[in-house]
């Protein structure tokens, strides 16, 4: 299914380059830290809905949400708060469908930014 949102905003990951290059820029250390630190909130909100706790699921997203933000990553930002959306409904189907197209769009974007990196 085709998205209005991008995977990735390329002029978000302009400025970012802007503000410095190679080892340590801005766009390097945004870049690794949402390599490291997206899978475990994945894991995180995967276990909240398992458990139905719909306010853990609520606070992980949104903090996801900020994250895809501020790296450019605007389809997963949607997918975020589809998923607080869902959350609030206390709706595990629709939930249980953001949550996936959220992990589906970690793995899309991750080649990207590798790519990114490397230019």
């Amino acid at each position: 299914m085709d998205s209005p949102f991008p995977l990735l905003n390329p002029e978000l990951l302009e400025q970012l380059r802007c503000m410095g290059s190679g080892a340590g820029s801005p766009l390097e250390s945004v870049v690794e830290l949402f390599a490291s630190t997206t899978p475990p909130i994945l894991a995180s909100l995967r276990g909240a809905l398992v458990a139905s706790d719909w306010k853990q699921l609520d606070r992980q997203s949104h903090f996801l949400k900020g994250s895809c933000g501020s790296l450019g990553a605007e389809r997963m930002a949607h997918h975020c708060e589809e998923l607080r959306h869902a959350a609030e409904q206390q709706d595990a189907a629709a939930a249980a469908r953001w949550l996936a197209d959220l992990e589906a769009g970690f793995e899309a974007v991750k080649p990207l930014l590798d790519a990114e990196l490397r230019r």
